[in-house]
């Protein structure tokens, strides 16, 4: 089942139970990604964690949103090396621009690792509405690469992150 329909049918028993931990890597398409974090969101325990994969292509051919491997194969035959994140970075960017409700930082490690908890961001939000995000291309994020995705080495994780949910 997709994400959406497992969302609507376990409403209940999510909302019994709550969620400590989200891991997402799903469609690899900024629109998903999105709904997959606000339907979490919606069952997410006060410090619980989501994390998303994928938020950190290093080439455009990478980062080109596709629906599947395959298209994406199609797409970048010659110059593309296998691995595929998709516009998942956008809803990254999306979430520090227009949600002052959530702490949002990608780990520089793997393909880039989202992680997301609920509280208010020190950090200033980013200039963009949901429009501007959308037109957004791979260029920009190459551009301003550590402000979009508030990048961090895989340490900040333990000696900075993980001591303030305790």
């Amino acid at each position: 089942m997709t994400s959406d329909e497992f969302f609507q049918q376990h409403e209940n028993l999510l909302e019994k139970h709550r969620l400590d931990l989200v891991f997402i890597d799903g469609l690899h398409t900024f629109t998903q990604c999105l709904a997959d974090i606000m339907n979490s969101l919606k069952f997410l325990q006060k410090n619980g964690i989501i994390v998303i994969d994928d938020c950190n292509p290093k080439t455009e051919s990478n980062a080109r949103p596709t629906s599947s491997h395959d298209e994406a194969f199609r797409i970048n035959s010659t110059e593309w090396d296998g691995a595929w994140m998709g516009d998942v970075w956008k809803t990254i960017v999306y979430l520090r621009s227009l949600r002052e409700d959530l702490k949002v930082f990608v780990l520089d490690c793997d393909d880039g690792v989202g992680i997301l908890t609920k509280g208010h961001s020190t950090l200033p939000r980013l200039p963009f509405c949901e429009e501007e995000i959308k037109q957004l291309s791979y260029q920009d994020l190459a551009r301003s690469r550590e402000t979009f995705l508030n990048l961090k080495p895989l340490e900040y994780f333990w000696e900075d992150f993980i001591p303030t949910l305790r």
